[in-house]
């Protein structure tokens, strides 16, 4: 998910969406189009549009209105988010593919109310022209990731003791003709020491933008090893070795995906005239593994979640870190320094 090495990909969302988030099915009409049109051409917030923005991000009154239904530091136990918690012969099964081709994908373990609520929050934040990201300052976009359901599977991987990094990012690929996710790429080299775990929130299909990747071991070790060089050129054998080890994942809304750091993976092209692609990922850590400077602070996934304030500095980090992946969010970096540095 970091993707901070040179093979960052442009933005998944390259035509202005057109979505209304009341009414999933209904087309913007002209006016939303150039409003949205507009916003891409907006290079940077001015000074009046900083403040606003600045001001109502540290007002935890505003969130808390324009998301009723979702809480902030609510407290309640995550086991409450899960519809089909997964059991013991799924968890393994789920394990024994992980440490095999280096991913896991499960069925549906989310509540389908939870879900739509999420789901609506992110519309909302965009209809209010924030970047997606800002759904975590929500209780259930911390609380999602720690289901009993998943902790078993990370701490399967991971081991007791691993912590989430401060990376956390909410992707919208709209429903148009040739938006897409992220380009190929792997989230970093170190490999079987951390977990990116990705959660659709709409049914990720093979319309709208799926997962896509290639398990570790449908390639040789050397060109998986190397995959990151290959950006000068790769030779047809190679190509043809990449195009035909590459697996698709449809997923439910609701559903776990995880890979570990090494694992090429990317977003799809959508084909238009379906519903958006909306998702949301974090990192997990393996206790005792080197960190990077930018990994801080770490967030223990089995006590309380962040504070509220701690939220708005992951977010601000989440801008500043992501908005070579997605340059629309550019105009909003300032608000990610002053978010990180002031909070």
């Amino acid at each position: 998910m970091t993707n901070k090495g040179p093979l960052g990909p442009p933005a998944h969302g390259v035509r202005p969406p057109c979505y209304n988030w009341a009414h999933p099915r209904r087309r913007m009409d002209q006016p939303d189009r150039q409003n949205i049109v507009r916003q891409l051409f907006e290079t940077t917030l001015s000074p009046i549009q900083l403040d606003s923005y600045l001001q109502r991000a540290l007002d935890r009154s505003y969130w808390e209105r324009l998301n009723p239904d979702l809480p902030i530091g609510a407290g309640r136990p995550a086991a409450e988010l899960e519809a089909a918690p997964l059991n013991e012969p799924q968890s393994a099964a789920q394990l024994e593919t992980l440490r095999l081709e280096g991913y896991f994908q499960t069925s549906a373990v989310l509540r389908p109310d939870v879900v739509r609520r999420m789901r609506l929050a992110i519309e909302r934040l965009r209809a209010e022209r924030w970047p997606a990201v800002f759904s975590y300052v929500y209780d259930d976009f911390w609380q999602a990731v720690r289901t009993p359901s998943l902790t078993r599977l990370v701490s399967g991987f991971l081991g007791e003791g691993y912590k989430q990094n401060s990376f956390v990012w909410t992707y919208y690929v709209a429903p148009v003709k040739g938006a897409q996710g992220w380009e190929p790429h792997s989230d970093s080299s170190r490999g079987e020491s951390r977990l990116t775990v990705w959660v659709p929130l709409t049914d990720a299909t093979l319309d709208n933008g799926c997962m896509y990747l290639i398990p570790r071991n449908q390639l040789p070790d050397d060109l998986r090893r190397e995959y990151q060089k290959l950006d000068e050129g790769v030779t047809r054998a190679q190509l043809g070795r990449l195009l035909q080890s590459t697996r698709a994942l449809p997923s439910p809304a609701g559903a776990y995906l995880g890979w570990n750091h090494q694992m090429i993976h990317w977003g799809a092209i959508s084909s238009g005239q379906v519903e958006p692609r909306i998702s949301f990922a974090v990192e997990f850590v393996k206790s005792g593994a080197e960190l990077r400077p930018d990994e801080a602070p770490l967030f223990d996934p089995l006590t309380a979640m962040p504070p509220f304030l701690e939220r708005l500095r992951a977010i601000g980090k989440g801008l500043l870190t992501y908005q070579h992946n997605e340059p629309r969010n550019k105009r909003y970096a300032e608000l990610g320094r002053l978010l990180t540095s002031a909070v």
